[in-house]
């Protein structure tokens, strides 16, 4: 038998560790997510809760020095587009190095599920490698595709995320599964309306978050048609809503127009709002126009309001920033270019006259909604192909056009174009004709404490 002074030290020991905080962070500036001012203090965690703020002396496993550092919850990015990658990429990189601890995906309409059959995986599949500048090899070999319901793709996902994450049902995902190929050409029948109404039913009550649609100019599918959601009529848009407000706690997410938004998109974010008794968050503000028409947009928040709903804006906490293939895919004969075969595409691109026309769309895109492409200084190489380019990567197409002693569309053409690179387009959110400057830093800044306005993306 352990003698009495043993036993007592291993008592005192055992309150000792039942105190010990598992982590302390000292020193740090807090800033607590209630609004309230940032304050000096330390934090204290235990059992993977928080468990003291403020000044904490309490022994600690573990200690961090924040002096410098600001300490803050994690952040929320609601709209992301992680659906496929999650699959083999469970951190949702690289989310989590930015402090995301939580994710949405499904947005703008394009949710990995629920689908009917193998021709809405493939047509699926080829979508989000247009709109969202994947991959298609990293779709088709990432993914088992072997779901069909929502609540089958979500449980595919169990135990398999880092950061916390929700889903919403996508409306051109839906449309396909119920309408098939006539999914992109127009409005549907009311049988067919109610049939999708029944899967965003199936697929609120299995765990999505809610509903995402688009009804925008800015997207089209891999055969160059819009996406099948922009082929639906305002009733659809409402019926789907109506399906929304019937399942608590649930979302709408809205890509309504790239740039001024027109009156209609306005008055059918509000509607929709107002119908499913649901908050209604829309992107983009801001654009790509050289015009300042951020408060145009959130006109749209205040008609939300007027007829009874909740309409927010999202906000990008830095430059608009997209894959070239998204921006010159949208360009009628640029898109034919990028859907041929690498070699078909690169012998396309020394043929005189279909080089004359690229070049003649380069020029009239200047003018245009996608003035970006004559950006040069704002048009920037993302990554290479092979290590023939790997210098360029960082640089503008202007810089690289002055390292390799050409111009700026034979980069666009021979590089760009040629090697499917990815570009990155840097582009201001906000008040772009202030462009990066402190001045339009300010602007941005007091932007996004609009209460009509949320970060993320």
């Amino acid at each position: 038998m352990e003698a009495p002074q043993q036993q007592e030290c291993k008592t005192q020991f055992r309150r000792t560790l039942d105190r010990m905080l598992d982590l302390r962070i000292t020193g740090g500036t807090i800033v607590d997510g209630t609004g309230s001012a940032a304050r000096s203090g330390d934090v204290g965690v235990r059992d993977g809760r928080i468990v003291a703020v403020g000044e904490v002396d309490e022994p600690a496993a573990r200690t961090i020095d924040a002096d410098g550092l600001v300490v803050c919850p994690g952040f929320v990015d609601l709209h992301t587009h992680y659906d496929a990658q999650v699959m083999w990429d469970g951190a949702a990189s690289p989310s989590p190095l930015h402090g995301v601890t939580t994710i949405i995906g499904g947005n703008c309409g394009f949710s990995i599920a629920p689908l009917t059959d193998d021709d809405d995986v493939d047509y699926v599949r080829r979508l989000m490698s247009v709109v969202e500048g994947i991959p298609l090899s990293a779709l088709e070999q990432g993914c088992a595709w072997d779901w069909r319901s929502f609540g089958e793709y979500l449980a595919r996902l169990d135990g398999r995320l880092v950061p916390n994450a929700g889903f919403l049902a996508g409306h051109s995902t839906i449309r396909r599964a119920v309408m098939g190929a006539d999914a992109t050409e127009g409005p549907a029948a009311a049988e067919q309306v109610a049939t999708m109404a029944s899967l965003l039913d199936r697929a609120l009550t299995d765990g999505a978050l809610g509903f995402s649609s688009g009804w925008d100019n800015a997207h089209f599918d891999a055969d160059g048609k819009p996406v099948p959601s922009r082929g639906a009529a305002p009733d659809e848009f409402l019926a789907l809503a109506g399906v929304v407000g019937r399942h608590a706690g649930t979302t709408i997410g809205m890509f309504p127009w790239m740039g001024e938004l027109p009156d209609d998109r306005m008055e059918l974010m509000a509607d929709m709002s107002a119908t499913a008794d649901r908050p209604v968050n829309w992107n983009l503000l801001g654009s790509m126009s050289p015009v300042e028409i951020y408060e145009q947009q959130l006109a749209a928040c205040d008609l939300g309001q007027r007829r009874g709903g909740r309409v927010v804006a999202l906000a990008l906490p830095d430059f608009l920033r997209m894959r070239a293939s998204t921006l010159l895919a949208n360009i009628p004969e640029f898109a034919e270019v990028l859907r041929m075969p690498d070699w078909e595409r690169r012998a396309a691109l020394q043929d005189p006259d279909a080089r004359a026309s690229l070049v003649a769309a380069i020029d009239r895109a200047g003018e245009g909604e996608f003035a970006a492409v004559g950006r040069w200084d704002l048009l920037e190489i993302a990554e290479a192909r092979g290590s023939e380019h790997e210098s360029l990567v960082g640089l503008t197409v202007e810089e690289a056009a002055r390292r390799l002693g050409t111009t700026p569309v034979d980069v666009l053409l021979d590089v760009v174009v040629a090697e499917q690179l990815p570009l990155t387009v840097m582009l201001p959110t906000l008040v772009p004709s202030l462009g990066a400057s402190d001045e339009g830093w300010r602007a941005r800044a007091a932007v996004w404490q609009d209460e009509r306005v949320v970060l993320g993306g």
